[in-house]
């Protein structure tokens, strides 16, 4: 092997190991954490805390969150350091699980108390080890529990506010292949997972003017993670670990608005404005990642990968129907726009504009017990992807398909 190729592939390899490593799919901020500022039920602990008013006995609600995303790239990838092409296609598909308890309970006329639960999924990647995109990435995960207690207080009969804490989990695995196949260094799968613990805050306002109309603002602060794991890579005969694997990053802050207006008893409309301040995702430099140089597993000590995510919308305009006095019904359309910076977007970081259609029902089972639910459908703009990072260029389209089933009990303690 002459000097000049040799240079290339150790640089190449180099590269492609921070891409493969800090690329996950974290734009991908799903139904979990997705809701309005105007909440009927023990939700409201998480998504605005001053709505917890509006519950008027102790109540638990249990919710569970399925999801199943696919993404497709189609086109051309290449190495640049040995001129290795690969053209097909590289399917994802990832299915979700995503849980959720909460709990208020009034202690007087003006101040109300409640604890919740919830995981917050920022994006799952699932392709193939073989995958012509293998080498930028095959699965990624990134979610974050937060167990938040909270209080809401009526501070006048038009007025409340409301503020929770967030003790948060943070979770990472992110996993890709090393290799040259055209070089005869066959493939070796990398795996780097790490974890942290971190608080943040949220507060909220609900201010309700007339009995028709009820309007909510909630802000949910920035959260900092230290993450600590370990790196892998799976050599023989005997794996090499780098057990002090670390970096930092940050959970975006975001603001939502909402406003609840009936026109009728029956009928009313939800329009809903959120802000997701991504921007606060620069850079994420990761330490003590193992990989190869030539065909020699070392450990890397630092590395820094540009990511340059831009603030987004949320967009809602909902409508709810009580259609008899055991039956609401809703529908909403929403738009969500795309965190993700092009200049540096790979198949293996999914996310595209997208149009959400969504139904749902909330029926009363019993004067203690009711049942909510609610299904979405994520309509992704088909995006171009024609990026060189990490040692390797993608040239073609990514498509993605998104379905989500949400179902909560309710349940009333009198």
């Amino acid at each position: 092997m002459n000097k000049k190729l040799t240079r290339l592939l150790k640089g190449s390899l180099f590269a492609g190991m921070l891409f493969g490593v800090t690329n996950p799919a974290v734009a991908a901020y799903i139904e979990s954490a997705i809701g309005n500022a105007v909440v009927y039920d023990a939700t409201s602990v998480y998504f605005n805390p001053a709505s917890m008013v509006m519950v008027k006995q102790p109540q638990l609600v249990t919710e569970a969150t399925g999801s199943t995303v696919f993404a497709q790239f189609k086109g051309t990838t290449t190495q640049t350091a040995t001129g290795y092409r690969q053209t097909g296609t590289a399917d994802s598909r990832s299915n979700y699980f995503l849980p959720g308890v909460f709990y208020v309970r009034p202690l007087t006329d003006r101040i109300t108390i409640g604890f919740g639960e919830l995981y917050v999924d920022y994006g799952n990647i699932n392709y193939p080890a073989d995958s012509i995109v293998r080498y930028t990435g095959t699965h990624a995960n990134i979610s974050v529990l937060d167990l938040t207690p909270a209080v809401a207080v009526k501070i006048a009969d038009e007025m409340s506010v409301g503020f929770g804490l967030d003790a948060e989990r943070f979770s990472q695995t992110q996993d890709s292949m090393k290799g040259f196949p055209t070089l005869r260094i066959p493939d070796i799968k990398s795996d780097n997972v790490a974890t942290a613990w971190s608080a943040g805050a949220h507060a909220g306002v609900l201010f309700q003017p007339v009995q028709a109309t009820k309007i909510g603002l909630t802000y949910h602060t920035a959260v900092h993670f230290n993450a600590t794991g370990k790196s892998t890579l799976y050599t023989q005969p005997k794996a090499t670990n780098a057990d002090d694997y670390y970096f930092s990053v940050v959970a975006p802050p975001s603001t939502v608005f909402s406003i609840d207006q009936f026109f009728t008893p029956r009928f009313g409309v939800m329009t809903t404005l959120e802000r997701m301040q991504w921007s606060s995702i620069k850079n994420v430099t990761q330490h003590n990642v193992v990989t190869l140089v030539g065909r020699t597993p070392r450990v890397i000590p630092s590395a820094s990968v540009p990511y340059y995510f831009h603030d987004t919308w949320r967009a809602l305009v909902g409508l709810h129907y009580i259609a008899t006095s055991r039956l609401l019904v809703r529908g909403a359309l929403s738009y969500d726009q795309d965190p993700n910076n092009t200049s540096v977007q790979t198949a293996s970081s999914p996310g595209a504009d997208a149009i959400v259609t969504a139904i749902g029902a909330t029926y009363k089972l019993t004067k203690a017990l009711m049942i909510d639910m609610r299904y979405a459908h994520y309509f992704y703009q088909n995006k171009n992807i024609n990026t060189t990072a990490g040692g390797n260029n993608q040239d073609g389209s990514l498509h993605q398909v998104r379905d989500a089933l949400q179902v909560k009990l309710i349940i009333g303690f009198m």
